[in-house]
């Protein structure tokens, strides 16, 4: 007869090893989060919950090993976020976290999996912003490295 802990930890192996690696995992997790605050952002920011969570959230974005399909969808979550976020309020969305939010959009402006249709809703967002906050755009994205910021140029420019 086979002790018990054999047995449970010849178990515990085979779960592992089917388990998903902890990018992927991590990368699901920032998917489900986006979407979370993209469909119930309202809810969120009244019970005071969605502040913490969006920078945590944007620290993990653009996916960087996720598939297209994926990668697209988190982004399209963030112009969710950022259209919701901003709307019918006298000032840019998400506050301090804007930077990061740039970061993330100059990012993936570099990228062709980004796709056309997501880099026009970005470019909309970004020239309105541009248009009514001029110089608070410009100040929030005047820390940002260089690479980030010829992204965010090209999606104006474009």
């Amino acid at each position: 007869m086979t002790p018990r802990w054999r047995r449970d930890g010849a178990k515990m192996v085979t779960a592992r090893s089917s388990a998903p690696r902890p990018r992927h995992a991590l990368q699901a997790a920032a998917l489900a989060l986006g979407k979370l605050l993209s469909h119930r952002h309202a809810h969120l920011e009244a019970a005071g919950t969605a502040a913490p969570l969006t920078p945590l959230w944007l620290s993990h974005l653009p996916l960087k090993n996720a598939d297209e399909e994926d990668a697209q969808a988190a982004l399209r979550c963030l112009c969710e976020v950022l259209e919701r976020a901003g709307a019918g309020k006298p000032d840019l969305p998400l506050g301090a976290d804007l930077p990061l939010a740039l970061g993330v959009l100059g990012a993936a402006a570099a990228k062709e999996a980004t796709g056309a249709e997501l880099a026009s809703q970005m470019q909309r967002l970004l020239l309105g912003w541009q248009a009514a906050h001029p110089a608070a755009l410009q100040a929030s994205a005047a820390a940002l490295p260089p690479p980030v910021q010829q992204g965010l140029a090209r999606l104006v420019a474009a």
